[in-house]
């Protein structure tokens, strides 16, 4: 009962402290990175009722609470949701397939060896999904001996543990926190590999979220290797910083990206200061050129120092060949030439 060693809080202060209300917002703050969210949650439900009287504690947690439970948004939201979906020549996942930590395309928690078809590692994958998210219906809550419904429980632990696991850095490589950047920030060109094993299953389009990148869609290009080969895109489509002024850090920016039938994509809306993008990806489709062609393709670095990673723009809603975002020089080629010395200084006059 006495204060903790070296003047800290007693157990009495810090059971006191322990509510729901300081669990969540913890959680909220350091394990999710979004402080604050309990006061704009509390503030969302105000509006929602009228905006009459205020809105406790209480409420917000069992806000929270309650959409985690069946019938809760959350919940319905994670039972219909993929960890990687197919549509057409385009595969989505949150994150990416690869990153510093290793490659998660093909490999299924559980699972030894990696599965070449892209799409029976996709139907894999959603699969184990689907069975955390049944083992953690049937035991949401921790527990600290074998008495849980979970066959696979051990003492400590909770049902969907290992999907927990899967989505923080600890955890093996993974689609939800794979992220195609260099260290520097810049976009990190595809592998040749990561190309192949893509494009032998149909992909021609890796479409992604989870970084925040830019002021619109940054756009990766691979060249195909030869005349022919296959090319892949990489979609990153994370714009939630885009103007780090305003209070929720976008500002007036906005984008929208259309995967369309003919397996082209089409990017459009607007920048911070409301100017407008409007191209189109063709993909691996071919046909008549267009106005996204250049859009992700690696130049050379400008002589002067890299601006900070945002897209050029155009104000004009149809010429964004300028959109391409530059990349680290290629540390193998040869370096540019130097420039010629300067003239000697005239002789003076006899």
């Amino acid at each position: 009962g006495g204060g903790g060693g070296g003047g800290g809080p007693s157990r009495e202060e810090l059971l006191a402290r322990n509510t729901l209300a300081n669990r969540i917002r913890w959680m909220l703050r350091e394990t999710m990175g979004a402080d604050g969210e309990f006061e704009r949650r509390r503030a969302e439900l105000q509006l929602l009722g009228g905006g009459g009287g205020g809105v406790g504690d209480d409420a917000v947690c069992e806000s929270f609470v309650s959409s985690v439970r069946p019938g809760g948004f959350m919940h319905d939201l994670l039972h219909e949701g993929q960890l990687a979906a197919i549509h057409g020549g385009n595969l989505l996942v949150h994150g990416g397939v690869s990153s510093a930590d290793g490659v998660a395309l093909g490999r299924v928690p559980g699972r030894e060896g990696r599965v070449v078809s892209v799409v029976e590692w996709a139907e894999l994958l959603n699969s184990w999904y689907r069975q955390q998210l049944g083992e953690w219906t049937a035991s949401p809550r921790w527990v600290s001996d074998d008495s849980s419904a979970v066959p696979r429980a051990v003492p400590g632990s909770r049902g969907g543990a290992a999907l927990l696991d899967y989505c923080v850095p600890s955890g093996p490589p993974s689609v939800v926190l794979g992220r195609h950047l260099l260290k520097s920030g810049m976009p990190e060109p595809p592998p040749p590999s990561l190309v192949q094993s893509l494009a032998a299953s149909g992909i021609h389009r890796l479409v992604v979220g989870h970084t925040p990148h830019g002021n619109c869609p940054t756009v990766i290009k691979s060249e195909a290797a030869s005349e022919g080969g296959p090319s892949l895109e990489i979609l990153m489509c994370d714009t939630s910083c885009s103007d780090m002024r305003t209070p929720d850090n976008r500002g007036a920016a906005v984008s929208e990206v259309q995967l369309l039938p003919d397996g082209s994509a089409r990017v459009h809306g607007r920048l911070e200061d409301s100017s407008r993008l409007d191209y189109t990806l063709q993909g691996a489709g071919g046909g008549a050129p267009t106005d996204g062609d250049l859009v992700g393709r690696s130049c050379a670095p400008p002589p002067s120092p890299l601006p900070s990673p945002r897209h050029r723009h155009s104000d004009s809603s149809s010429d964004y060949s300028d959109l391409s975002l530059p990349r680290s020089a290629d540390p193998s080629a040869p370096p540019p030439p130097k420039p010629p010395p300067p003239p000697p200084p005239p002789l003076p006059p006899p």
